[in-house]
């Protein structure tokens, strides 16, 4: 495809990781922008480019301008901006395309993983979902310039993947943080875990994890789940997630719920 010139403002995780790849590709970084200087002036290091400021930065030579930045801030930067012919692109999940209305040309490209600039990833295997009423195709071909795994998903159906992904990913973790905080504190090795931990993910990738659900809750072994609630009740928080997820695992499996 057609060399892209790409400017950014903001210089966090998912910026980090776009520019670097599209740099890669041999899609010229034009521009980074961002609130802090330093953090802009080393990715502007990585991929040849310039840092400067937030909005001091001139768009004129960028044909696609990504916002990378966080999603209350999306509206008010974008505001902001004076852009007159490149398209502006946000990259949230859960951020409504309607945000950019302002701009002749605007759009989505989400690439829908967890990032952190400690952390290389292969962006080879990572899905990514863009949305333009002008741009589709450039937005598209320039993700299948890394990704093996491109698709056109409108404002909706982004948010609803959001919400799937706060589950699987975010909400798990949350429970093993506080498995392994559990395990702290009463003196057992965390990893001891590990072998359940993996075979539950690989389970739930190779059939669907509703054919896989076990524990107590799945077949109404309430002396179990009494003996568990007992030992939790100085577990205020832990007890309060352990009440609800085995309510909603017995009424799923037509149980009745606790009390």
């Amino acid at each position: 495809m057609q060399k892209v010139k790409i400017a950014f403002i903001g210089s966090g995780n998912v910026a980090w990781h776009l520019a670097k790849n599209f740099s890669r590709f041999g899609h010229p970084i034009v521009g980074i922008s961002s609130r802090n200087v330093e953090s802009a002036k080393k990715l502007a290091l990585e991929v040849g480019s310039q840092a400067k400021k937030i909005f001091d930065l001139d768009l004129c030579a960028a044909d696609l301008v990504f916002l990378c930045v966080p999603d209350k801030a999306i509206y008010e930067i974008a505001q902001n901006l004076d852009v007159k012919n490149a398209c502006v692109v946000h990259t949230s999940g859960a951020t409504h395309l309607g945000v950019l209305d302002k701009f002749n040309n605007k759009g989505v490209f989400y690439p829908f993983n967890t990032f952190s600039k400690r952390v290389e990833i292969s962006l080879d295997d990572t899905p990514i979902f863009v949305e333009s009423p002008t741009h589709e195709k450039l937005l598209s071909n320039l993700a299948k310039s890394f990704s093996k795994k491109v698709h056109v998903f409108n404002s909706k159906q982004r948010l609803q993947l959001h919400i799937a992904g706060t589950l699987v990913n975010n909400f798990v973790n949350h429970i093993l943080a506080m498995g392994e905080n559990f395990m702290g504190k009463n003196e057992i090795d965390y990893h001891l875990l590990q072998p359940l931990i993996e075979r539950t993910f690989s389970s739930a990738l190779k059939q669907s994890p509703s054919k896989v659900q076990s524990g107590p809750a799945s077949r109404n072994d309430r002396i179990t789940i009494q003996k568990h609630r007992a030992f939790l009740k100085d577990h205020t928080d832990l007890n309060e997630i352990y009440h609800v997820l085995t309510n909603s695992i017995l009424k799923k499996y037509g149980y009745e719920k606790l009390d």
